[in-house]
């Protein structure tokens, strides 16, 4: 029993990750292949072949189904392993009577293979260098009881250099994680700062290699403001504050049953639509901010509360280059609360 072709490292388990194995021998026999998360020893899914001399599976859907896309904002300033990133290892194992048990030179024996551990994320990665994958700009504003999410990727550690800048005086203090070759996220947050601090400056290390800074200037949020939190084209968070929130309209279905007793109505659904419109931008702003539309998961980010948002309509136009470049779009949130 052999893998004679696996993923690899970095790839997205939004695409195919085939694994293709051969049994060694001319007899058809069962095969089981067994997938599991090398960080905690976790079963993630499980596939029977019957009566095959080889084959080839793809584990894609198995890793898309353990995939919590539910961001974790934390009250503190610090890192925490990124949703979506994986560390896999595929066995294959003969399950048929009488299959053979010698050890090969790979230490593996005839009637079972287990390849080389992979590592896959929310979309491909490339794991050869540290990098920032979160791109809405160095220079970033935050309100005083808000969070921003940066997506980094290191092969052995990630370290933050955080300096908080308040009117008279300045603090700084590091934090780090081991990566364990997956990509991480930094939560900066500003939740519970004294009202003396103006600015947060954070520089970025991976693998004792600089990759990035971001200055944040501490500024109340607009009246009429919305934070949004998305995924962009390579798997970072984004966070952004639209300067206009308005609501456009309110919608509801209400279900009615005649019953002996009278009439009983029940609230099935309800949701608001609003309008988001950004400040004016610089064209490079410009075409990151759109990307909001092509992401399938989109939140409202009200504090360290996330709550998930659908997008009407996906779409937006281009503004010629001699136009001010601004975007609009429009949300539809749940209604909550009343009788049900």
């Amino acid at each position: 029993m052999k893998f004679t072709t696996i993923p690899n490292n970095g790839k997205s388990w939004n695409e195919p990750l085939r694994y293709a194995f051969e049994c060694g021998t001319e007899v058809p026999t069962d095969v089981e292949i067994k997938i599991t998360d090398a960080a905690t020893g976790q079963t993630i899914g499980r596939k029977k072949l019957y009566g095959v001399t080889g084959g080839e599976v793809d584990i894609a859907s198995y890793l898309r189904g353990s995939f919590d896309p539910q961001p974790r904002p934390m009250i503190k300033t610090g890192f925490a392993k990124a949703a979506g990133g994986m560390a896999v290892a595929v066995t294959a194992a003969a399950i048929a009577p009488g299959a053979g048990s010698g050890a090969d030179d790979a230490g593996q024996t005839d009637a079972s293979a287990t390849a080389p551990v992979r590592k896959f994320f929310r979309t491909e990665c490339d794991m050869s260098r540290p990098a920032v994958l979160s791109r809405t700009g160095q220079k970033r504003s935050i309100s005083p009881d808000e969070i921003d999410m940066i997506t980094l990727y290191a092969e052995r550690a990630l370290t933050a250099e955080v300096e908080i800048g308040q009117n008279e005086t300045t603090m700084t203090f590091e934090i780090s994680i081991a990566t364990g070759g997956l990509p991480c996220e930094l939560c900066v947050s500003a939740i519970g700062m004294q009202q003396s601090t103006v600015r947060i400056g954070i520089e970025l290390f991976g693998d004792d290699m600089k990759i990035g800074h971001f200055e944040y200037a501490i500024a109340e949020r607009p009246a009429e403001g919305r934070r949004l939190m998305w995924y962009n084209r390579e798997g970072g968070l984004e966070c952004h504050t639209f300067a206009v929130a308005r609501t456009l309209a309110a919608e509801a279905e209400v279900a009615t049953v005649k019953t002996g007793g009278g009439v009983w109505r029940r609230l099935v659904e309800g949701s608001h639509r609003v309008l988001l419109a950004s400040d004016y931008l610089t064209r490079e702003r410009y075409d990151i901010l759109h990307e909001v539309l092509f992401s399938p998961h989109v939140w409202s980010l009200d504090g360290l509360a996330a709550e998930p948002v659908e997008i009407v309509a996906r779409k937006a136009d281009y503004p010629s280059p001699a136009e001010p470049a601004y975007l609009e779009m429009e949300l539809s949130e749940p209604w909550k609360g009343g009788v049900r």
